[in-house]
């Protein structure tokens, strides 16, 4: 049996792009993050495409994105969850997890993950 121990990060992104940047969980050795539930929201009246991935740069790989845009004086957001030991995407072991923008508005986050040995 593995024991299973919930984990959440919480924030706010702002920073567009960039290697590194909007560092959700820092990596851990031999360990994998497993994410099972995110919330963004945001009162960007500008499209934007946050994407979480492994905060290498532009290019570097993409686990989920959504679009997001915000009515006049109004929230946009983006939920979606499952029950652990299940989970909506897994970085690779001693990889960061980070949120990509493509536009320097303000996103807040909310996502809950939990660790497992690789």
């Amino acid at each position: 049996a593995t024991a299973i121990i919930p984990q959440v990060a919480v924030g706010t992104a702002s920073t567009i792009g960039g290697s590194g940047v909007n560092t959700v969980v820092s990596p851990e050795a031999s360990r994998v993050i497993k994410v099972y539930a995110f919330s963004l929201t945001t009162t960007a009246q500008v499209g934007i495409t946050p994407r979480f991935t492994d905060g290498s740069s532009a290019a570097g790989v993409t686990y989920w994105r959504t679009a997001l845009q915000a009515p006049s004086q109004g929230i946009a957001g983006s939920n979606m969850a499952v029950s652990p030991p299940g989970y909506l995407f897994a970085l690779a072991a001693n990889t960061t997890l980070a949120i990509y923008l493509d536009s320097a508005s303000l996103v807040h986050y909310s996502v809950s993950y939990f660790k497992e040995s690789s």
